[in-house]
């Protein structure tokens, strides 16, 4: 399940800041935002050409956002299996370059499945329950008519108040095959923007369903035990052909591990806050959002002005809250960084993007194994699994014969390593692993390296043993 939230901040930062802990308290995959405040690091982070739409991968694992293109009123991406636009058109354009940016989605658009097209649009029409169809609704019906997509927005509730003024203008819409399935709503979470934030569920599975499981399970390295683990995976070796060797080989060393170690949760806590998030703004959130449905539910009687005023007195207080415990946190990391340099505060700075290196791929230079060697007993058994799952320390303890050819030459390889990544960070020119893999020759050294290691493991192993 894919879980996406839409919102118009109005280039707000308290409401910015708002976003970060209601997509952790409602388990938000991405959000898809309107006027954002601020940029956040371009990993996780996709925005149209005039920054007035963006797509923010915010789960506890982020979706990679592949697939990218960015245009004016519009930006899109693929999370998972879906093609996920984000848009943004204000009011004030004129007709025709309304209508340009509507064409330009809709052919973007055409023949992509399965979809979702989401966002502030600034546009009426009595199909998703306003009052009056205007121009715009019109162009908007008619040009996405062209496209295998349907409206999610369900009954008449507005998704934009603003001093006793009430619209929808906020719209989803989706291919039938997510559509089916969708479960849209407009959400009563304070937001801190004069719209509502529309929450919708989707069934349509992206590809990393396995490395979701993964990604909570791991083991402890400390509970090894070598006398158990050896006779387990001794009889190790290639049988038949890759793929069913391969097969065979993880499914071995996976039932091993998980008879032999202890496994361990990872990830955390799925509601752990913000870091500068605390119990007054909590507080000032609940208040604002009480506030708020006195206002709208006064209207329109002689108290109106009063509850109107009152909530804007309640957003006024919970804006300072915000910014006061922001700036004690960021205090707190700067007293954090004098105490100890190189700790906590110098890994984590609030909000600071990553800059990488912007290297081409080059081929990796020829490898001997006596470099490789080296190489190997520097490497950590207690360093963190890959895709998989399994502990480092495990690898070279398995007598596997041929290993460069069960491995690193088998088609379902490559599937397989396809699937255990997805949803995790990018592929990309700045990643040490996909430059050493990216290359023919690349594949041939880490192919080498991993047949030399396990090969010195087996012999260093069969000479403690005394079977050698």
């Amino acid at each position: 399940m894919v879980k996406f939230l839409q919102l118009n901040l109005n280039h707000c930062r308290a409401a910015q800041d708002l976003l970060a802990q209601t997509t952790r308290e409602t388990r938000i995959d991405v959000a898809i935002i309107s006027e954002p405040y601020t940029p956040k690091h371009i990993g996780v982070w996709h925005e149209s050409l005039d920054a007035g739409a963006a797509l923010w991968s915010c789960g506890q694992a982020p979706y990679q956002l592949t697939q990218r293109m960015a245009r004016k009123g519009f930006a899109r991406a693929k999370c998972g299996r879906i093609y996920v636009y984000s848009c943004y058109i204000p009011p004030s354009i004129p007709l025709a370059e309304y209508t340009a940016i509507i064409e330009d989605i809709a052919q973007d658009a055409h023949g992509k499945s399965p979809v979702i097209i989401a966002g502030d649009f600034n546009v009426w029409a009595t199909e998703w329950g306003s009052s009056r169809t205007t121009p715009r609704g019109t162009i908007l019906l008619d040009i996405f008519a062209s496209l295998n997509v349907c409206l999610l927005n369900i009954g008449t509730r507005s998704t934009y108040s603003k001093a006793g003024r009430e619209s929808i203008i906020d719209l989803t819409f989706a291919s039938p095959d997510v559509a089916r399935d969708a479960k849209w709503h407009v959400s009563d979470v304070y937001t801190h923007s004069d719209h509502f934030a529309v929450i919708t569920d989707t069934y349509q599975l992206g590809s990393r369903g396995a490395s979701r499981r993964l990604q909570h399970t791991g083991y402890k390295m400390n509970t090894l035990d070598l006398e158990r683990l050896l006779p387990m995976v001794e009889g190790l070796g290639i049988r038949g052909d890759a793929n069913s060797s391969a097969d065979a080989i993880a499914e071995t060393i996976t039932n091993a591990c998980d008879a032999i170690l202890t496994k361990v949760r990872k990830g955390g806590n799925a509601h752990r806050p913000v870091a500068w998030w605390n119990e007054d703004i909590a507080k000032a959130r609940k208040e604002c959002l009480a506030a708020r449905r006195k206002s709208q539910r006064s209207r329109p009687s002689p108290n109106f002005e009063h509850h109107l005023q009152n909530f804007r007195a309640k957003r006024k207080l919970l804006k300072e809250a915000i910014r006061r415990s922001k700036s004690r946190y960021f205090q707190k990391l700067c007293d954090a960084a004098d105490a100890e340099p190189f700790g906590l505060a110098y890994k984590l700075p609030p909000g600071m993007p990553r800059k990488y290196p912007q290297n081409g791929l080059n081929d990796c230079a020829p490898t001997d194994d006596n470099e490789v060697l080296s190489i190997a007993a520097k490497l950590k058994a207690d360093k963190s699994p890959g895709p998989d799952g399994i502990p480092n320390g495990h690898c070279g303890y398995g007598v596997i014969e041929d290993a460069e050819h069960a491995l690193f030459y088998c088609p379902l390889y490559s599937r397989e390593r396809d699937k255990a990544t997805a949803g995790r960070n990018d592929l990309s020119p700045e990643n040490l692993v996909a430059r050493m893999v990216a290359t023919e020759n690349g594949w041939t050294a880490v192919a080498n390296m991993a047949s030399a290691i396990m090969k010195e493991l087996q012999r260093q192993e069969r000479i403690r043993r005394g079977i050698d």
